[in-house]
């Protein structure tokens, strides 16, 4: 599990595994949703698949399922040593 600290402006640094494992760049739309009182983070969807100036989203899995991927990968690499 990853932390972030809000500032006092109210942001909060999506760690680097989480942005790598989503292809949020710099300037990338991010969507935010609230079920069951979890917030659902997802990449958003460029409109009509245009590029963006960072290039296409390539994903849009919520990060519970794109941290589950990771650490499935990290778990199968601890593995195969």
């Amino acid at each position: 599990m990853s932390t972030a600290t809000l500032t006092s402006k109210s942001q909060a640094t999506i760690p680097k595994a989480i942005r790598q494992l989503l292809g949020i760049k710099p300037g990338g739309k991010i969507t935010f949703e609230v079920q069951n009182n979890e917030v659902i983070l997802r990449a958003a969807q460029n409109p009509a698949g245009m590029l963006s100036a960072y290039g296409k989203v390539r994903h849009s899995r919520t990060v519970k399922e794109s941290v589950g991927a990771y650490l499935g990968a990290q778990d199968e690499k601890t593995r195969s040593r």
